[in-house]
This record gives C-alpha cells, structure tokens and sequence, in this order.
C-alpha cells in the first residue's frame, strides 16, 4: 500500500502511564486516508493514541511520524508545526483523525473506521466494510452501532 505522505505513522509504539500495564504494547497503523473516525469504548486508547499523535505524550518504544517528520529532539518544533498545521488548513490532501463516540453519518463523513478496543485494532477499514458487519439492522446508525457492539462486546 502506498502511504499518503501526509499519514500519521505508528511503529511498534508501545505506550503506558507510569508503571501500569501498557495502553499499547507493539501498536502499528498508518492512518492513509483522508478523513478517519477513532471509535472505541472509555479505556480504548483513543485519547492516547491523539496525544501521541499530537506529541503530548512520548512512547517508551517505536517510533512514530506524520509528514516524514518524528517527534524527536530539534525536529520537534518541525513535527508540531505540521501536526498543528493540520488543524488549521484543512484541504483534500491533509489527513484528518477523529476520536468521537458517534456513528451517525460516518459513510458520509469518514473514508476510513478504526475501532480500538484495549490498545488493540479490532477493526481497520471503509465505512461500507464496517457496516457490512451488521447487514441484518436497517439504517446506518443502527448498523454501525450493531457493528460496533460485535466488536468490542458493548454499545456506543
């Protein structure tokens, strides 16, 4: 797969707050789509892994970059910059990461779902592939929240 230049890149990120057991423990993604939602019960890592991301927060392992740049050293002024020009400018060819507990509209909003549950990916794809995990329920909502309850064993 060839990733977007612009892709938030996790390596073998292993994370934990002081001495508890780790929030990630050999965590790999490469966020490449334009617009992805982060879904996932309290406890996740969703809000970790953004802070990561924003580098708010540093692993004990791995390596992680956005924009071929890592948070290490001179170059984090370099990596914040892009990180926070993120935020300001959005355009087609900037990468988008969404932690939220809503599932309505994410066709129409999202290219990409991620659902994580205890640090781990559960499931990685289109808003079409994670609603095809619930092709009983009518409705989008009520497929990607029956979806969603199959992965993590709980509703939104």
């Amino acid at each position: 797969m060839r990733v977007a230049q612009m892709a938030p890149v996790f390596d073998d990120i292993t994370f934990r707050y002081g001495r508890r057991t780790p929030v990630f423990s050999g965590f790999s993604l490469t966020v490449a789509a334009p617009a992805t939602v982060l879904l996932g019960p309290n406890g996740a890592g969703k809000s970790t892994l953004m802070g990561l991301a924003a580098s708010q927060l540093t692993p004990t392992d791995g390596a992680l970059s956005f924009n071929r740049l890592r948070p290490e050293g001179r170059k984090q002024a370099a990596y914040r910059k892009s990180v926070a020009h993120l935020v300001e400018e959005l355009s087609p060819t900037v990468q988008v990461l969404v932690s939220t507990h809503q599932t309505e509209d994410l066709a129409a909003l999202y290219a990409q779902v991620i659902v994580l549950d205890q640090g781990t990916v559960r499931f990685h794809g289109s808003p079409a592939e994670f609603q095809a995990l619930a092709p009983e329920a009518t409705g989008d909502r009520e497929r990607a929240e029956t979806a969603y309850a199959r992965l993590v064993g709980q509703e939104i």
